[in-house]
C-alpha cells in the first residue's frame, strides 16, 4: 500500500513562524501540534481548509503561546495546523497558500 504524504501549514507559537509541513497520519498531527488532544477551530478565513489546535492548550501549567487569526474573536492557545479535507472527510493537501495565512495570523504572548 502506498503511503499518502499530505501537506499542511503549521502555525508555530514557540518559533512565532508559519511554515509548510508534511504529515501521514494522526500521530503526525499530534506530534506537530505537541498535544494529546486537538479540536477544530473555525475561521471563515481558513475555509475550505480546517484549523486544528491543542484542545488542552489553556490547561498546560505554562501555555506554549497564543495566536490570533482573522475571524476568530479570541486568541488560540498552542500551535495551529491547517489541513485540507475532501467531501468524504478524508485528508488532502491544504488549499490555502502560505502567504494568505501569514497575512491573517498574529502572535500573542
Amino acid at each position: 500500500m502506498m503511503v499518502k504524504i499530505l501537506k499542511g501549514i503549521k502555525i508555530d507559537v514557540v518559533k512565532r513562524e508559519i511554515f509548510h509541513v508534511e504529515y501521514v497520519n494522526l500521530n503526525d498531527i499530534y506530534s506537530l501540534l505537541d498535544c494529546r488532544c486537538f479540536c477544530i477551530a473555525a475561521s471563515k478565513w481558513i475555509a475550505p481548509d480546517h484549523l486544528y489546535v491543542d484542545d488542552d492548550g489553556l490547561l498546560r501549567d505554562v501555555p506554549l503561546g497564543f495566536f490570533m487569526i482573522a475571524g476568530n474573536a479570541q486568541p488560540l492557545s498552542g500551535h495551529g495546523l491547517i489541513v485540507g479535507c475532501d467531501l468524504e472527510g478524508d485528508g488532502i493537501d491544504c488549499v490555502k497558500d502560505i502567504d494568505s495565512i501569514r497575512k491573517i495570523v498574529r502572535f500573542d504572548r
